[in-house]
């Protein structure tokens, strides 16, 4: 990206999210996990805050959907499809409402939390042509 750049070996049947910080413009590569389970949703969870460890909760920060995500970590799980409520916690305090989502079997959906007022939500788009 621009003048940033990274090695790192990239292996056949994994997946990789590569991230430009904004801070001091270096590239975070971050390992993946598949959803394996096509009968499932997966929820990717990304805390590239300056906050030390974030989980992602559901039911208004009462249910811990993905718990203790390090900074510059991604934590993942694979659910039931459902309609969710989600938020970023630190501890008990709400940092971000993300609101109602629903979740599409064999959809990855991916929360990229950088700060209280600045958070991606993404649905993966999947190519099934070869």
């Amino acid at each position: 990206f621009g003048e940033a750049t990274h090695a790192f070996d990239v292996e056949e049947q994994k997946f990789y999210t590569v991230i430009l910080r904004q801070d001091d413009k270096t590239l975070l590569v971050i390992e993946d996990d598949a959803n394996t389970n096509q009968a499932k949703s997966q929820i990717n969870f990304y805390n590239l805050s300056d906050v030390p460890s974030l989980s992602l909760k559901a039911k208004a920060g009462k249910i811990s959907v993905i718990k203790d995500v390090e900074q510059g970590k991604a934590g993942f799980r694979e659910i039931n499809p459902v309609k969710i409520d989600l938020s970023v916690a630190n501890g008990n305090e709400i940092l971000f409402d993300a609101g109602d989502k629903t979740l599409e079997r064999s959809e990855t959906y991916s929360l990229f939390f950088v700060g209280k007022d600045d958070v991606v939500w993404v649905k993966s788009t999947t190519n099934t042509t070869k």
